[in-house]
C-alpha cells in the first residue's frame, strides 16, 4: 500500500520514534503512539509484529517511569504542577473509587 504525505512523514521517524512516542505517551504525552504505529504497519505490513513489540516495549519503559516519578515525588512532585486543593481532590476521589478512577 502507497502510503500518502502525512503518513510517509510520521513513518520516516521508524521504529525508534515509535518507541520515545509510546513512552512519553505513557508518561504525559496525551497523543497515544497508534497514529505512528498504522502508517508504519501500512508501509510494512509484514513487520507488524516487530512495531507493536517496539510501541509495547515503549510503552513499558514509559509506565515504569510514571512509577518512578509517583513513588519518588510523590505529592511533592504534583504540588509543583497542581494547587494542593485539587490534589487533596484527587485522593479523595481515588480513595472512594479504586482502579476505576483511572478508568
Amino acid at each position: 500500500m502507497d502510503l500518502g504525505g502525512w503518513e510517509r512523514q510520521l513513518a520516516a521517524y521508524g521504529p525508534a520514534g515509535l518507541f520515545w512516542w509510546a513512552c512519553a505517551e505513557a508518561v504525559f504525552f496525551p497523543v497515544p503512539p497508534d497514529v505512528l504505529l498504522v502508517p508504519l504497519v501500512l508501509g510494512d505490513p509484514r513487520g507488524w509484529m516487530f512495531y507493536a513489540a517496539v510501541a509495547t516495549a515503549g510503552s513499558c519503559l514509559g509506565g515504569l517511569v510514571g512509577y518512578g516519578l509517583g513513588w519518588y515525588g510523590g505529592r511533592n512532585f504534583l504540588e509543583r504542577f497542581f494547587a494542593a486543593k485539587k490534589v487533596g481532590r484527587i485522593e479523595l476521589f481515588f480513595a472512594e473509587y479504586g482502579a476505576w478512577a483511572v478508568g
